[in-house]
């Protein structure tokens, strides 16, 4: 028997070296210094993308999808969509009961692009609506609505919700595809591990460059989409779902639909931590009364799911009855 692993909070990780955190350093690394360059500049960089790619059929495809409910065909954007969707109907599959011993390696990664998913989307429009970042095609037509990153943006609360830019949406769901390539890290063939995070790294690079050349977004707002996604994929794969431990039989989830019930409670946890952090805001810019009351309510609705998500993943610690104590 192995021992089920508890811990006082999920979000506190595992100490030791290992990919994740060499991982974090580098790429946060990486966007600090791209930062750097782009901080003044990524309004005017939209602009001469935008000239020099004078045929953007590509670009337009990519940024398409059936799910916009705008009249958009099939695009870029449906491919994150259907690998959700099709990993959500081949998880609930393997829970049932004649199949639950004989697809567990099924069930443990189809549930990781599930948990991944619901983080990178709840992620990414907390982050959106906080900045409120107006996007570069507007700010092409009126200047005085550009800020640059970290800043501030324009956008009321609704438009921040589903016009916010920063970071990308489209480009932190397409990291999603690199799901793929996490699952593929306990093969023994090194070549396939490569490839593969060469091949679905790729998707999220050309959709992000698409988002630049069609004015969607800045290439701030691609970079960090594309750094956050990347980060909070590593964050589910080893610190939150431990997949490595799992497919080994040294870790094991403790509650049946674990990581869909993770997920939806993470939804109601990352709407509470935004609400903090906008409340916070509009507090300092544009006080009001009621501000210190939504923040306090936020602050406890967030920890009451906090401590349900520390209870959904980890369980009792259970030992092996046969160790026997030498005395």
């Amino acid at each position: 028997m192995f021992e089920k692993h508890r811990r006082s909070n999920y979000f506190t990780s595992t100490y030791g070296k290992d990919f994740s955190q060499f991982a974090t350093i580098a790429l946060i690394v990486v966007g600090l210094f791209s930062t750097s360059y782009f901080w003044n500049r990524d309004l005017e960089f939209v602009r001469n993308a935008t000239i020099i790619f004078v045929d953007p059929t590509f670009a337009n495809f990519m940024n398409e999808s059936y799910f916009n409910f705008n009249g958009d065909g099939f695009g870029g954007q449906d491919l994150s969509i259907l690998l959700f969707l099709f990993a959500l109907i081949v998880y609930l599959i393997t829970l049932m009961p004649k199949n639950e011993e004989r697809y567990i390696l099924t069930r443990i990664r189809s549930g990781f692009i599930i948990a991944s998913s619901i983080v990178l989307f709840v992620f990414n429009r907390v982050l959106a609506t906080f900045f409120a970042r107006v996007n570069p095609e507007e700010a092409l037509y009126n200047p005085d609505l550009y800020t640059s990153m970290l800043k501030f943006g324009k956008y009321s609360i609704t438009d921040a919700i589903f016009n916010g830019c920063f970071t990308s949406g489209f480009t932190t769901l397409a990291t999603l595809m690199i799901t793929l390539a996490f699952i593929s890290l306990t093969s023994p063939n090194k070549l396939k591990i490569v490839l593969n995070f060469i091949i679905f790294s790729s998707w999220g690079i050309i959709m992000g460059i698409t988002r630049v050349i069609s004015g969607e977004n800045y290439p701030t707002d691609v970079l960090w989409g594309y750094i956050s996604g990347v980060l909070l994929i590593i964050w589910i794969y080893f610190k939150i779902l431990h997949v490595p431990d799992q497919e080994s039989g040294k870790f094991e989830i403790y509650a049946k639909y674990g990581e869909l019930r993770w997920g939806i409670s993470f939804i109601f946890h990352g709407i509470c931590v935004g609400t903090v952090l906008i409340g916070i805001k509009f507090a300092v810019l544009n006080f009001e009364w009621y501000h210190p009351i939504l923040i306090i309510m936020a602050i406890f609705f967030a920890i009451l799911i906090n401590n349900n998500l520390n209870t959904l993943l980890y369980g009792p610690i259970i030992y092996d009855e046969t160790e026997k104590t030498v005395e």
